[in-house]
This record gives structure tokens, C-alpha cells and sequence, in this order.
């Protein structure tokens, strides 16, 4: 797939209602000209299987604007080991922006989260 600029936001709002109408929470989002990434609460739910239903759910919603393959064939799901991980994976989303991602956050949840204000370098929540 390769995704212009209107394409990227108009998927990853797709994917971020239907994740809403499922009840997973995502704090971070970035979708790019080939891929997307997410920071998602799947509980335990399997995360691939979640995202499965919402890229679905995108794929049906983005037809007539990108009528060919959308999607791969699976997600890679990495469970979040600590608070220095997720801290890592969010910078590594917002990452995502300088090469011309369209990039979602969920303030008040990376504000519970102890995540909002980190510079791309820092590996923990601030002090």
C-alpha cells in the first residue's frame, strides 16, 4: 500500500472508531505512507486479533478511495514490559511524524501514564 497524505488520517481515524466501538483504549497512533503503528490496550484480548477487526473495519470504510490490497496479511504485536518500554514504544510512534506520518494521541491517557513532554530521546517518564 502506499497511502497519500488525506488517505493516512482518513485510516487512521477508521481504525481508531472502530477500536472505540470495541472498547481498546490507544494512546498512540501513527499511520504512514505503508504502515501504521499503535500503542492500544487489548487487556487480555489478543492484540492482533483486535487490530485485526479494526483494520477490517478500515479496509470497508477506505474502499472507494483505495480500492486495491490495503493491508498485509497480519500484525506484529509486542506486549509493553514496563513503564521504560511503553515510554520507548510512544517516542517511537511520534517518531513517525518527522517522516510524514499522520500521528493521533490520547493526551489524557499518556498524562496518566506519566508520557506527555517526553523528548524523542528519553527512555522513562519525567522527573
Amino acid at each position: 500500500m502506499s497511502l497519500g497524505r488525506e488517505q493516512r488520517e482518513s485510516l487512521g481515524r477508521a481504525v481508531l472508531e472502530k477500536l472505540a466501538m470495541m472498547k481498546i483504549p490507544c494512546a498512540i497512533l501513527a499511520v504512514d505512507e505503508s504502515h501504521v503503528h499503535a500503542l492500544i490496550r487489548a487487556g487480555g484480548i489478543d492484540a492482533v486479533r483486535v487490530f485485526g477487526r479494526a483494520k477490517q473495519f478500515s479496509s470497508h470504510r477506505m474502499r472507494k478511495d483505495f480500492p486495491g490490497k490495503l493491508w498485509g496479511a497480519s500484525s506484529h504485536a509486542v506486549r509493553i514490559r514496563n513503564l521504560g518500554h511503553m515510554s520507548a514504544t510512544v517516542s517511537y510512534i511520534r517518531k513517525h511524524r518527522t517522516r510524514g506520518a499522520w500521528v493521533w494521541e490520547w493526551s489524557e491517557g499518556l498524562a496518566r501514564m506519566g508520557l506527555v513532554g517526553l523528548s524523542d530521546g528519553e527512555a522513562g517518564p519525567p522527573s
